[in-house]
């Protein structure tokens, strides 16, 4: 018999003789092998029964062969180096630990919205999820390494003045023609439902715009003045020419269409242009965006929907793309056009700024990149690039910071004194601090522990014994519209209480954030999938209500079947899944020397972090909106990290 033992003999340092033991390296080869693929099998299974795709089987099947090309990656490529290990491993850890908060979220019913605390709660966590935790980080670590191995081979080195060379892919201009062409096929391919739901969607928001318009409430900058003026001026336009709020509305939409159909329109082109396509690819990305933007319901329909957020979207897109040129590009652009880009910039941020409230802390953020990408950038380039493509990028970069600020400041100016002097009403604390209400409000409706100075507060703010009724662990909205919610009586110590209750509670509060934020950070909750983006904005469309402010309520097509084939709610790509694709774009950019390239995705960065902290529900797509858009630059981005991109 072979004997599975080798006996290993010498002398240690002092000169005295050792004997040991061991198994035969084949062997232990083997056990290793074992070993490793019965983790791996384990870490499959319960991959694919914490992202609760189904069927199951088909999931365990699908999961498992990704981790077998996982691993033959990591097997033919280079060995991952220390600082990519480190890196993914944090990454691996936070995205392991969604898919096992995500799991333990429950939603009763499917009802989020209004469902309270016995409803929509946390399920007990157990040592079944411990063991979960480990056997997936064994998983999700080799997934994420193999992925950046593709990416990262052939990386240009860096040059040396210590900074990453910057792109040198010839940018071609945009062709303006198809432009217009492709702009006209967004807009052929959308008038269909603009046709059988005109006006356009209306909601409560803009019931709420119309009243202030009208007289009926004063202007109050819960919803944007400046958004609530552009509605007023659609209606006083169609009244002007004898048209009443019904072609008002129509007017709204076709703005709104308008403006969305050039930017899409210019996205395409700027992808094609930007990645250097030519021919049968060129085709194919155009059709590709006009199956996302064009045939989608969920993007046709946001295009008619009279809500803040499709245009405020569409500009931080656009801002985020002449981010994209200056950063990275360096188009190039001649003098006589580099203004025009700046006024078009200009103009995008400001409706950024205006037309939602937390639009500008991301040109503050932005501005701060922007800044920071300026020192870096001109201290590791080249002489070659301060004379070539860089220094353009630079002059643009310097361009846009300026105007970042002006319009930061302006929006400071006027939604301060301004509007103080003119009696607009200040939106209310209720908005700013939805999640910390609701965490307080989750400590009083629980039992939680409580000073007597902290239950006078909340008792003033709201009966003591009312909270278990109101409470509505997803969202703020009920709680704040309950006829005894006193919001005035947050203003005073809001913030000692809230960190007394924090102090004494801390469980409790990341419990309430989980469930109130959710939406945007898991990959494995039903709910996200089922979201109806329409219809969560409960339209008024075809209710009585409307004829009060002068718009038919039985316009548009009524027909079941046209409206089947038009229909007003569709899927779209789950926000929490673009959260982490953007965290690891940023820790490929990171590892690739390419970190200054992270200023583009700042935008879209601030979006979800402000989501993350100040959010009144637990998801709604149309929130963040602006990174369903910008997929496709993020996959530019991707594709300008690997080694072909830059020949």
């Amino acid at each position: 018999m072979i004997s599975r033992y080798r006996v290993w003999e010498g002398s240690n340092s002092d000169g005295e003789s050792r004997t040991k033991v061991l198994l035969k390296p084949g062997l232990g080869r083997a056990a290793a092998a074992v070993l490793g693929a019965a983790i791996l099998v384990a870490g499959a299974f319960f991959l694919a029964e914490y992202l609760r795709f189904e069927p199951v089987m088909l999931a365990r099947v699908a999961v498992a062969g990704l981790v077998l090309a996982a691993v033959a990656v990591l097997a033919w490529r280079p060995r991952p180096t220390k600082a990519e290990i480190a890196v993914f491993a944090v990454f691996s850890a936070l995205f392991d630990l969604s898919l096992v908060l995500g799991y333990h979220i429950v939603i009763s019913d499917g009802d989020a919205y209004s469902g309270l605390a016995d409803a929509n709660y946390i399920s007990a966590y157990t040592m079944v999820d411990a063991a979960a935790f480990a056997f997936m980080f064994a998983v999700i670590l080799p997934l994420c390494l193999a992925v950046y191995s593709l990416i990262k081979n052939g990386v240009p080195s860096k040059d040396r003045c210590g900074g990453a060379r910057t792109s040198t892919v010839p940018a071609a201009r945009i062709n303006w023609k198809a432009v217009l062409l492709f702009a006209a096929a967004l807009l052929a391919a959308w008038l269909p439902y603009f046709a059988v739901y005109f006006p356009g969607f209306v909601f409560g928001d803009t019931v709420n715009s119309f009243k202030q318009l009208m007289g009926i409430s004063p202007l109050w900058n819960r919803h944007p003045v400046p958004y609530t003026l552009f509605i007023g001026g659609c209606l006083d336009a169609a009244n002007f020419f004898g048209f009443d709020n019904t072609a008002g509305c129509a007017l709204y939409c076709l703005i709104q269409m308008t403006v969305m159909a050039a930017c899409f329109s210019y996205l395409a082109n700027w992808v094609v242009s930007r990645a250097g396509v030519s021919g049968k690819t060129r085709w194919a990305i155009f059709i590709l965006f006009f199956a996302y933007f064009g045939v989608s319901p969920y993007i046709a329909t946001c295009t008619i929907a009279m809500w803040k957020d499709p245009l405020f979207s569409t500009a931080l897109m656009m801002l985020t793309l002449f981010l994209a040129d200056a950063a990275i590009i360096g188009k190039g652009r001649e003098g006589r056009t580099a203004w025009a880009g700046l006024a078009c910039f200009a103009f995008f941020s400001l409706i950024v700024a205006f037309f939602r409230n937390n639009g500008v802390y991301m040109l503050v953020l932005t501005a701060a990149a922007l800044a920071l990408w300026l020192a870096l950038s001109g201290r590791h380039a080249s002489p070659d690039e301060r004379k070539g493509k860089a220094s353009v990028a630079r002059r643009d970069a310097k361009g846009m910071l300026p105007v970042l600020l002006a319009v930061s400041a302006m929006f400071f100016l006027v939604t301060g004194p301004l509007f103080n002097s003119l009696g607009v009403k200040r939106a209310s604390n209720v908005e700013a601090f939805g999640i910390p209400i609701n965490q307080m409000a989750r400590v009083a409706a629980l039992g939680g522990d409580m000073s007597a100075s902290d239950r006078e507060y909340l008792d003033a703010v709201l009966p003591l014994e009312l909270y278990p009724k109101t409470y509505r662990p997803c969202c703020t909205d009920l709680p704040k519209w309950d006829g005894n919610f006193e919001s005035t009586a947050l203003g005073d110590g809001f913030v000692q209480h809230w960190v007394s209750m924090l102090l004494k509670n801390p469980a409790m509060y990341f419990e309430a954030w989980e469930l109130q934020t959710f939406g945007f950070w898991t990959v494995n909750q039903p709910q996200v999938y089922e979201f109806n983006n329409i219809a969560g904005g409960a339209p008024k469309n075809n209710t009585e209500q409307l004829s009060s402010y002068g718009i038919d309520q039985d316009a548009g097509i009524q027909d079941e079947t046209v409206r089947e084939l038009f229909p007003s709610d569709e899927g779209s790509i789950p926000i929490g899944a673009i959260f982490w694709l953007l965290l690891f774009l940023a820790a490929s950019m990171c590892l690739a020397g390419r970190a200054r390239w992270l200023v583009v995705l700042v935008p879209s960065l601030g979006l979800l972090a402000t989501l993350l902290v100040a959010t009144p529900i637990w998801y709604w797509p149309r929130y963040a909106a602006a990174v369903q858009f910008l997929i496709s630059l993020y996959a530019l981005l991707f594709y300008r990290l690997m080694p072909h991109s830059d020949r």
